[in-house]
């Protein structure tokens, strides 16, 4: 099973800006575009923690359909085609991403163990599913092949776990006994706190035994999933299956007549034709669709915030050039689906871009119209210029569509032609002979692996199974001593759980105690004592499960999901010489640098290409965060990955990230490279975030915040990788002859009055 890193992310044009299930009218946002490629960094900066949570939301959660919102988040492996993450295993498995959820707080009093928190991570982020799916859809094979070895290792392992078991629930029993009865009716705390402690020990003694055991036959299962991948045979089950179905598949191909070649060249020049319309139509149907859909829906939110806008006349003309200019778009669309299902989707989406970029040269001349007060005659005349302008604007294109037809029908008739071209399949006696020795070949292939398979059965596989039912009857009087252990454990303990219950229910006084009261630490030690005796019991049975998972060639899904969970925690703990008990705490038991160390573990684990952090890292110190960046910058450029971070402090992003993008009040106001950014800020809030405090950035800041609307904003190119999004009036008060380095732009803004007035300005968007 091979494992195809990420070379690139994308995202295009995404958005959401209409009501469903995830998000609402205050965390609307739109036409977020970045391309991150192997050793980027690009961190998505602003207090707007909303739009940041709802944005990683959509990229982290790979099974949001992208039809509940706006664009495409796609990646590319190592190949030239991009594909969507949606349900992708092969983006699951190569991504991670983490410091999310907020348990680094000291006020955090969350009941998750940290097994359970990295079991909900595995589930959720679904980083399991390619390799599930592939232990799943192979478990016969394995099975039939490995059945003998892994019940040996269950057995061996099961034989040792209950031997070291003996000892330490003895020894756990007797300390619970020597617990006075009386005692716990008027204790004193700090004799009894003492006497908690000390069983708790004991308790994790148990648990740590468990560990060892469930980690070494783990580390076999494991083995034996390698040496399956690797095809190194046990019993040769898998080579003789191979042989088998190789043989009878040349014995068909033997028995056929000469006429059913001429039928299967005919079926076969058929087919083919028919594969590359269906390729070249499923390429580019579903994100036809997507777009249409985007913008009929963009549409539909449009069209009630023009019903609801009465006295805005600014406002009300920049949705309705808006709504005429999607509407002209879904026309267009329209117009040319069949030819626009025969481009490849790279010359389709550069098309579109194309198509999205004369927005501004269609809808610019509506300006000038701006000067009468009747709604229903602006609405007349901006949709008559718009309809125009889009026609005038868009012929162009017409020739691509005339090209792409040509090339798909050239395509298609050098297909035809070589198909016709082809030498009608002959079989002559010397093919017969050929294939008749061939057949000897394959079968005598098949004979020998055949008689290997049933050989090792007799042999190595009969021994296995003597040495399995010897290690399992070792253990029967051990396991049953044991068992009747952890219920004298459960009986004695339970007295003791009633008396202690009752300092439990009080525990809530105790919250706003300094943490080093001796109350404090005396109910955090009854908790986690508590905690652990019912552990031991659930550790008891997982480890049993094993017995049945091994015994059978059918399997559940939802086990093996367990399984290869399993297999990751342990991964983790041995990547980070934690101990079972560490993971199986509460996590407010832990201590912060423990949690810290999960968080790590849980993302580096599967060696992921990208990496995406989230919004609560902020909850650490400025040191630890310095830490935690430079380790995972240091991953990215090692090993030439890429890094997605989401952050509110500027200064992080200017030492931590490649490109940038600033975000407020849902929108992105200024992108581009990072160094870029901070050496020329335009928009007065990043200025203010860099501490310039001159008046008139002051000024600059004060009249921007008052504006909450987003109307008639463009993206303007400062420089090269360094773009802004605001009106034309805020670009003409923020703009100076240095910090705007495109040279057109420069020259359009600070040309004579009279001159620029006769310019017709290009913006891009």
């Amino acid at each position: 099973m091979n494992k195809d890193g990420l070379t690139a992310f994308r995202v295009w044009n995404l958005g959401a800006n209409n009501k469903n299930s995830l998000y609402s009218d205050k965390n609307w946002f739109n036409y977020l575009n970045f391309n991150l490629s192997s050793g980027a960094i690009l961190g998505i900066l602003g207090e707007d923690e909303e739009t940041k949570e709802l944005i990683f939301k959509y990229l982290t959660d790979t099974n949001i359909n992208p039809k509940k919102y706006q664009g495409l988040i796609e990646f590319q492996s190592n190949n030239d085609k991009f594909d969507l993450t949606y349900k992708n295993n092969i983006f699951r498995k190569n991504f991670a991403y983490g410091f999310n959820e907020d348990i680094f707080s000291n006020d955090n009093l969350s009941d998750l163990t940290a097994y359970e928190y990295l079991n909900s991570y595995f589930k959720q982020s679904q980083v399991i599913s390619g390799i599930t799916d592939y232990y799943f859809k192979n478990w016969k094979n394995i099975y039939d092949e490995y059945q003998l070895a892994l019940q040996k290792h269950y057995w061996v392992n099961h034989l040792e776990l209950q031997k070291g078991l003996a000892q330490t629930l003895k020894t756990l029993l007797l300390e619970i006994t020597q617990i006075d009865k009386d005692e716990l009716k008027y204790p004193n705390l700090a004799k009894l706190n003492q006497k908690i402690t000390a069983i708790s020990s004991h308790t994790f003694e148990v648990i740590s035994t468990f560990q060892t055991h469930e980690n070494k036959l783990l580390n076999n299962i494991s083995d034996i999933f390698n040496d399956y991948q690797n095809n190194v045979w046990f019993l040769n089950y898998r080579e003789y299956i191979e042989t088998k179905k190789a043989y009878e598949e040349n014995l068909k191909k033997l028995n056929k007549r000469k006429d059913t070649f001429k039928l299967w060249k005919f079926l076969t020049r058929f087919y083919s034709i028919n594969k590359i319309k269906q390729r070249e139509l499923t390429e580019t149907r579903f994100y036809f669709s997507k777009l249409l859909l985007d913008l009929k829906k963009e549409n539909e939110v449009t069209l009630k915030e023009i019903k609801k806008t009465k006295n805005n006349n600014d406002k009300y003309i920049h949705l309705i050039k808006k709504f005429y200019f999607n509407k002209s778009f879904i026309s267009f669309l329209n117009n040319y689906k069949e030819d626009f299902k025969k481009m490849h989707y790279a010359t389709w989406s550069k098309l579109i871009n194309e198509i999205f970029d004369l927005k501004p040269n269609i809808i610019n001349d509506i300006n000038i119209i701006a000067d009468s007060n009747n709604k229903l005659e602006f609405k007349n005349r901006i949709k008559s210029i718009i309809s125009k302008n889009f026609k005038l604007e868009t012929g162009i294109f017409l020739e691509h569509f005339e090209l792409a037809r040509k090339n798909f029908d050239s395509i298609i008739s050098d297909l035809i032609k070589s198909n016709k071209n082809k030498n009608k399949p002959i079989i002559t006696i010397y093919e017969s002979i050929a294939e008749l020795e061939k057949n000897k070949i394959i079968r005598n292939n098949y004979l020998e692996a055949k008689n290997e398979y049933l050989w090792n059965i007799k042999t190595k596989g009969l021994l296995l199974k003597k040495e399995s039912e010897e290690l399992k009857k070792q253990g029967q009087d051990l396991t049953s001593n044991n068992l009747k252990l952890m219920q004298d454990i459960s009986n004695n303990f339970s007295e003791i759980k009633i008396a202690l219950a009752r300092y439990l229910n009080v525990s809530e006084d105790f919250k706003d105690i300094d943490k080093e009261h001796p109350n404090i630490t005396f109910i955090k030690n009854i908790e986690i004592l508590i905690f652990n005796i019912g552990l031991i019991y659930r550790l008891h049975s997982e480890f049993s499960n094993y017995n049945k998972l091994l015994s059978s060639d059918k399997i559940n899904r939802n086990i093996l999901d367990n399984l290869v969970i399993k297999l990751m925690v342990y991964k983790i703990i041995n990547a980070s010489q934690f101990l079972l008990q560490d993971l199986q705490q509460k996590i407010r038991f832990i201590d912060l640098e423990k949690r810290i160390q999960i968080e790590i573990q849980k993302i580096l684990i599967n060696n992921p290409s990208l990496i995406i952090l989230g919004n609560c890292i902020r909850k650490l110190e400025v040191e630890k965060r310095h830490k935690l960046f430079t380790l995972f910058n240091k991953y990215v450029f090692d090993n030439n990955k890429m890094a997605l971070y989401f952050l509110n402090d500027i200064n992080f992003a200017s030492k931590y990230t490649t490109d940038l993008y600033i975000i407020n009040n849902h929108q992105i106001i200024e992108k581009g490279k990072t160094s870029l950014i901070i050496e020329n800020p335009v928009n007065p809030v990043v200025k203010k975030m860099l501490s310039y405090n001159d008046k008139d950035t002051e000024r600059q800041l004060k009249d921007f915040l008052k504006s909450k609307t987003y109307e008639n904003m463009f993206k303007f190119e400062i420089e090269n990788n360094h773009s802004i999004y605001c009106t034309w009036n805020q670009l003409n008060s923020w703009a100076t002859e240095n910090n705007i380095k495109n040279q057109k732009l420069n020259n359009l803004l600070f040309l004579k009055p009279e001159i620029k007035s006769e310019k017709k300005i290009k913006l891009k968007i």
